[in-house]
């Protein structure tokens, strides 16, 4: 063995030790759903591969190649019959030119205690590679060396990893929801930010865990077809004298890219919409980040504005509103026009009935005869999410995939062994229990019960309460909870159901709209 790597090996012992007990136990070759999104991505066509090579006679073997596409998944290669160094050495390399990520590496279970060829830091890439959490490292063109601390384990290599396509899918997600698929104008949704209700700064650093942020101005649950993590994004909104200051925190971005990462804030003025981006290189109106925060487990991108008032004619010394939209967009992204992903073609394609006018999905006939208001915001999965449950005769609660809304069921309402379930379906093919808070333009919820055999249950014997939990900024939005209404899909028409709203209890911030129904 050579000097310089018994100094490593030495060296790295106790970080080989702290990785072991990191290190997760993956099954072989299955797909891992998105880490804390409940949801199973769906897996199409690879595009690209990994090569593998392990030392022999002084140069690298190439043993094997490992497929993936756009999302995180696990393949492995049975290295039992080729003859390892000690320390084992495995070599990964990349030569494509499309966007790839490693997320973790194991041999027999042992994650390396030493990476060659990395851009990251040897300490930030032993963090993200300790476990599959959407903590990745860069591959993309490189080749990359891992050592491990012995050879005498199990020789399985394991690599779970994404590679993601030649062409950029989807539309940037915006915030209110309400406003995808189309552009921000004076038409557009806008949150309402009423001047010195927050007063403070940011330190514009790119770094949101040194700033004293508080609540949130809104949350939105965040989903791609991009093989990004399903999340929510966050952002707050402040104000002195001179600036107005906005921090968001795009969880569901995982990946540095660079110029092709940006967020953009729409305000809206007297004279129109004017619009401020942020991007890596482009810092006039604020800075990007690429950090950790208390959202996620993984490094994501993060954004901070700084914007003079004077430059959306506004003034500190008045208390008026400020009409708000965010945009946002860095490789993850969205299906256009209320399409799916279709593993099968690697595209974005419309449902039955439906086909692509431009980038938008245009109905071939009248399916729904009173159309949602907007999009829903769930319309860019290939599959509806769907959150279940088993609730008796005891009663409980669901939330929705998203949290934004919650079922309530008392004692004796349900027979023991019935399944509840809530899923965001789409607006074409809608089934009995779906309803829709009409005001806020983004909360489509079905909800449906099955008995232990799986037969459908619409009839309950006693009343069943629905919730659906908006923010401050969604209220806002709305003009106040007089401009929201409950409807009830019944199979051919929707039915205005009555309607409660429950201001929240400080230091809660969410209002409760709910209605209660006994069948559908």
């Amino acid at each position: 063995m050579k000097i310089s790597m018994l100094v490593r090996v030495i060296s790295l012992a106790i970080l080989t030790i702290a990785l072991s007990a990191w290190a997760s136990a993956l099954s072989a070759s299955a797909p891992m759903p998105p880490p804390n999104s409940g949801s199973t991505a769906v897996h199409g066509v690879p595009n690209g591969a990994f090569s593998v090579a392990i030392p022999r006679d002084g140069t690298w073997q190439v043993v094997g190649e490992l497929s993936f596409d756009r999302y995180i998944s696990r393949q492995q290669i049975d290295l039992s019959s080729f003859a390892l160094t000690n320390p084992a050495q495995v070599r990964v390399a990349y030569s494509g030119a499309n966007a790839a990520h490693i997320d973790s590496v194991t041999l027999g279970g042992q994650t390396p205690f030493d990476v060659v060829g990395a851009s990251e830091s040897p300490a930030l890439v032993a963090k993200k590679l300790a476990r599959v959490d959407y903590d990745v490292i860069d591959a993309a063109g490189k080749t990359l060396t891992f050592i491990f601390g012995s050879n005498d384990q199990p020789r399985v290599f394991s690599l779970a990893a994404r590679i993601e396509s030649e062409q950029r899918l989807g539309v940037p997600i915006e915030f209110p929801t309400s406003n995808i698929y189309g552009a921000v104008d004076g038409t557009s949704r806008f949150y309402s930010y009423r001047l010195n209700s927050v007063p403070g700064t940011l330190k514009m650093n790119g770094d949101l865990n040194e700033e004293n942020l508080g609540a949130p101005f809104f949350k939105e649950w965040s989903c791609s077809i991009t093989g990004h993590p399903f999340n929510f994004t966050y952002g707050w909104v402040r104000n002195d004298a001179g600036n107005l200051y906005v921090a968001l925190d795009f969880v569901p971005d995982n990946t540095y890219d660079e110029d092709e990462d940006y967020a953009a804030v729409y305000v809206k003025t007297a004279e129109g919409v004017v619009k401020f981006k942020v991007s890596v290189p482009e810092r006039k109106w604020g800075v990007a980040g690429f950090v950790y925060t208390d959202k996620a487990v993984y490094q994501h991108k993060v954004y901070e504005f700084k914007i003079p008032l004077s430059q959306v004619g506004v003034s500190a010394d008045r208390d008026g509103a400020v009409g708000l939209a965010f945009e946002a967009y860095g490789t993850f992204a969205i299906c256009p026009g209320g399409s799916h992903f279709d593993p099968g073609t690697g595209t974005c394609v419309c449902s039955a009935g439906f086909h692509f006018v431009g980038e938008t999905c245009v109905a071939d006939a009248v399916v729904v005869p009173y159309p949602l208001v907007g999009p829903p915001r769930w319309s860019g999965l290939g599959s509806p999410p769907k959150n279940s449950k088993l609730i008796g005769t005891t009663g409980g609660n669901l939330d929705s995939p998203g949290g934004d809304a919650t079922v309530t069921i008392p004692g004796g309402v349900l027979p023991d062994g019935t399944t509840l379930s809530i899923s965001q379906p789409y607006p074409n093919g809608l089934p009995r229990g779906t309803f829709v808070l009409r005001g806020d333009g983004d909360h489509l919820d079905a909800v449906s019960f099955t008995d232990a055999n799986g037969n459908p249950i619409t009839s309950f014997s006693g009343n069943i309460t629905l919730c659906f939990n908006l923010t401050p900024g969604e209220v806002a939005n709305a003009g106040g909870v007089q401009n929201l209404s409950i409807q009830l899909w019944n199979g051919g028409s929707w039915v205005t159901v009555p309607m409660t709203a429950t201001p929240p209890v400080p230091p809660a911030t969410t209002t409760q709209v709910c209605t209660q129904f006994s069948s559908f």
